[in-house]
């Protein structure tokens, strides 16, 4: 593990190295089962035993320990897709702990890179998924405040894609391709503001549009 994503200030970009190799000497230090708590002010592991779904001999970790608190930034590089895939499923509490510690909102969101799209949306329904324009409203939101979303982001071309109708129902799964799709999904988790996210990837992305997610 480099750095444990904690700084002096909020938004340091804190670095987890995921490495190949299980961390830990094995399941010896993990034999109580797992626990999961509530916590509104950070994401963390405390020697978290995290199962292969696939490979029972084979952990994705043995005593993972690391911790994000609200406001900071954490991008976890290293090992395998599953590897990472892990730790966020064990974040979210689709995957249980065989031992150690996870804590987290419930109000953590996943940005998947393909989010999903319903049939016969307008853009306002997509931004705004799963609150209907009911919902929207009541919170004070206008179509000027969902352009700015876009426009923070430079993601205006979402809306020129239904001819900068905010009304217009489109076949979004056919008119966008995937890096537009992703774009989508982080306007969404804009629009949502939890106080946590887990995504996916982030290469896509400009230097610019990073600092201003």
């Amino acid at each position: 593990m480099a750095e444990d994503g904690r700084a002096g200030s909020p938004g340091f970009l804190g670095i987890q190295v995921i490495s190949s190799g299980s961390n830990g000497d094995g399941k010896d230090s993990a034999k109580e089962a797992g626990r999961r708590e509530a916590s509104e002010s950070a994401l963390y592991f405390e020697a978290a035993y995290i199962p292969n779904a696939y490979k029972p001999q084979a952990p994705q970790f043995t005593s993972l320990t690391m911790r994000v608190d609200r406001g900071h930034h954490c991008l976890v590089v290293g090992g395998t897709l599953a590897r990472r895939q892990a730790v966020f499923k064990a974040l979210l509490g689709t995957l249980a702990l065989e031992g150690g510690l996870v804590g987290s909102p419930s109000s953590t969101i996943h940005v998947s890179s393909r989010p999903y799209v319903k049939p016969g949306s307008s853009l306002w329904d997509l931004l705004i998924f799963p609150h209907d324009k009911t919902q929207s409203i009541k919170r004070g939101i206008s179509e000027r405040n969902l352009a700015a979303i876009l426009r923070l982001m430079d993601f205006e071309f979402l809306l020129t894609r239904a001819d900068d109708d905010w009304g217009r129902v489109v076949d979004w799964a056919k008119v966008l391709g995937a890096g537009e799709l992703y774009a989508l999904a982080l306007a969404r988790l804009v629009y949502h503001s939890p106080p946590f996210a887990l995504l996916d990837d982030i290469s896509c992305l400009r230097g610019d549009q990073i600092r201003q997610l």
